[in-house]
């Protein structure tokens, strides 16, 4: 992985460009350099660098400012995306990273401690924390490098390649490298724009139609000011795109806040927004894994029994 959209292919960007046709018509399609993997992710982030299970040793806490401060030399806006009363009537401020705390949009996604770890604070969501507002991936590192105005013509640029070769070449299994083995992906935050890490919110926002900013950002409003993340569900478990997080339809996966009297954050009510939800679950049961509780137990699960 670690590729930029389109065909990535390895090559290299040669300075012959006018003097052999063939080579101006190959770098004109691939050989474009990696992608830049920057030094830190944008945070915050509750379990680091960390991204397996459990919160192990050595991997701290990733924020600016957490618990109602602000980072050194920012300047707050009068309400964001935690304290908003409409996020969509802020769309002039939904291309100002503090809109967001300065937070990725996997900061955001984990805030309420979807990943273990939460960094809302002890009056959520007023007291969210901040990611590092002079943290940011070019947009350019992740847009095509070619010049292509569709896939279909980048794809045509490299069948014209392959054809002018003498190809393309038709494999079978018998002519193909034996490449049987273990794979694992590469799990590093840093990595790819795509975990959502290390790039602020309006630089994905610059890649989307107005119609998909404003899905975007109410994705990013549930997960952050309402902590009730909205996630599509087509059948018994389903995934939320290219977030991760898992949603189980089945009675005994729907689950409630402890009650204040146990837990440091408040219970919160949730909505039936899944026509996968069971009829008879009450308004006040809610899905995922939702805020982490500080004294160790997140939630109870509708069968009564407790879940780590």
């Amino acid at each position: 992985m670690g590729r930029r959209l389109g065909c990535w292919m390895a090559g290299v960007v040669g300075g012959l460009l006018l003097q052999q046709p063939l080579l101006a018509q190959e770098n004109r399609a691939r050989g474009a350099p990696d992608p830049l993997v920057p030094e830190h992710i944008v945070g915050s982030e509750g379990k680091g660098y960390w991204t397996g299970a459990g919160v192990p040793e050595g991997y701290p806490p990733i924020f600016a400012a957490r618990d109602g401060a602000v980072p050194d030399g920012i300047t707050p806006l009068p309400h964001d995306i935690f304290t908003t009363p409409d996020f969509y009537l802020d769309r002039a401020l939904w291309t100002d990273p503090r809109y967001y705390r300065c937070n990725s949009p996997v900061g955001l996604e984990q805030i309420w401690g979807a990943y273990e770890v939460p960094l809302i604070g002890d009056e959520p969501p007023h007291t969210a924390a901040w990611g590092f507002c002079e943290r940011d991936y070019p947009r350019e590192q992740i847009v095509s490098p070619y010049g292509f105005g569709s896939a279909q013509a980048h794809y045509e640029a490299l069948l014209a390649e392959a054809t002018a070769r003498g190809g393309p070449t038709q494999h079978t299994a018998a002519t193909l490298p034996d490449w049987n083995g273990r794979y694992t992906r590469q799990r590093d935050k840093r990595q790819s724009w795509f975990h959502g890490a290390i790039l602020q919110v309006p630089t994905y926002l610059s890649l989307l139609t107005p119609e998909y900013q404003q899905r975007f950002v109410q994705q990013m409003y549930h997960y952050s000011g309402s902590s009730a993340p909205q996630c599509p569900t087509a059948g018994p478990r389903a995934s939320c795109g290219g977030w991760r997080n898992t949603v189980a339809a089945a009675s005994t996966s729907w689950c409630r806040q402890i009650s204040s009297s146990t837990c440091a954050m408040p219970p919160r009510r949730c909505s039936r927004r899944s026509t996968s939800v069971p009829a008879s679950t009450p308004a006040g049961w809610c899905h995922g894994w939702g805020p982490t509780c500080r004294s160790g137990s997140a939630k109870r699960w509708a069968s009564g029994t407790a879940r780590p």
